[in-house]
């Protein structure tokens, strides 16, 4: 299932009015010129430093946290290499235009030297700027707020987390009624699993959107349920489940019964409650997650199979064993006729069932069943 997004707040900033009187605004080209090749290559020798630091690294703790988050969203971006030059395209256009709005405070010929470089996919002039901005105390913090939110989304964007975190921090403390700035702290602390950290600015998330669209908007829908997973991630499953019933309400009353927010949130009740061993709440809303996930996608798509293999779970839980299997080997079948055969997604759901099998002591099916996973992995193989 898609988990909940959070539609940033946008920001428009207007110059202001300084002793520091510039000249006007030349006309130069400021269109991005970094190119797709040239950005995965910087983000491939990115993750290969992580990965060297994250196998020397020893022990747990927050620094294994944080590399390991990186390493992730590094493989992410190389996963999807079109998009990710296409955001990384737009992240640098709204840093450049971020910097206008201080041609009055800053000499310009820095702000061009900035901006320019920017268009190449250089930050490292535009964080000098900021570093030096913010020593001149004298300077508006709502500029300041804004660049520092923008070069915090660059730092993020490059798996650089610790510094995008502290670019996100001064943005909430130079503008804390902002929720965007508020929410690109709250994510990235979640990202790195500081928990505790993320969650006030989760709540102040909450806390503004509720001010500033009332009680039962969508936009506070989409809060609680990013709240709500924050507790499912530290297994506060008892705290996430209010969280979300409220969030249901939101989204039944905006858009029906019948759209993907309510069958998300439909799903991830079902979710908490089966880890809480809760079966039969679980299935009362796996069902309801289920019939509306196949209104809205069809009875044959991913999402469904996805709620029929936690279903199975459910009936396992209960020792219904045949109507998990039931739910099981359905759940198999979609995800065979929606992806192949020798798809990841089919070995691991054929693994899944193979244990399943092995739970409930039906030893010639388990043996099959792994069979047929082992021989999509070396197909796999041979296919590299």
């Amino acid at each position: 299932m898609r988990t909940f997004l959070i539609l940033l707040l946008s920001i428009v900033l207007l110059p202001m009015s300084t002793a520091w009187t510039q000249s006007a605004p030349v006309d130069r080209d400021l269109k991005v010129k970094l190119t797709q090749p040239q950005l995965i290559d910087r983000v491939e020798k990115r993750q290969r430093k992580l990965r060297q630091a994250l196998n020397k690294l020893r022990g747990y703790g927050d620094e294994r946290n944080v590399l390991a988050a990186e390493v992730e969203a590094s493989k992410q971006q190389l996963a999807d290499r079109d998009a990710t030059f296409a955001k990384t395209v737009k992240l640098l256009a709204d840093a450049i235009v971020s910097l206008e709005p201080l041609r009055e405070v800053v000499p310009v010929a820095q702000l061009v030297a900035a901006q320019d470089a920017l268009t190449r996919g250089d930050e490292t002039l535009a964080e000098r700027l900021f570093q030096e901005l913010k020593k001149a105390s004298d300077k508006p913090k709502t500029n300041t707020a804004n660049v520092a939110y923008r070069l915090g989304r660059l730092a993020e964007n490059r798996a650089e987390f610790e510094t995008a975190y502290a670019y996100y921090r001064t943005a909430t403390a130079d503008e804390p009624d902002n929720a965007a700035y508020h929410n690109a702290t709250a994510v990235i602390a979640q990202r790195m699993r500081r928990f505790d950290e993320a969650e006030p600015h989760h709540l102040r998330v909450l806390e503004l959107n509720e001010r500033a669209f009332g009680p039962e908007h969508q936009e506070v829908a989409n809060t609680l349920g990013t709240l709500a997973w924050l507790h499912i991630e530290q297994l506060h499953h008892d705290k996430a489940i209010p969280l979300y019933q409220r969030a249901l309400g939101i989204f039944e009353k905006i858009h029906g019964r019948g759209h993907e927010t309510v069958a998300e949130t439909l799903y991830y009740i079902g979710y908490a409650y089966r880890r809480l061993d809760r079966y039969h709440d679980a299935e009362h809303y796996y069902l309801q997650a289920l019939t509306v996930e196949k209104t809205i996608s069809g009875p044959k798509h991913p999402s469904v199979a996805g709620i029929l293999t936690d279903l199975g779970h459910v009936y396992e839980g209960q020792d219904r064993f045949e109507e998990a299997e039931e739910s099981f080997l359905k759940a198999l079948a979609i995800q065979e006729d929606a992806f192949g055969p020798d798809h990841t997604q089919v070995a691991v759901t054929k693994f899944m069932i193979s244990n399943f099998y092995k739970r409930i002591g039906d030893s010639s099916k388990a043996y099959r069943m792994n069979a047929e996973f082992k021989a999509i992995i070396r197909r796999q193989q041979r296919a590299q």
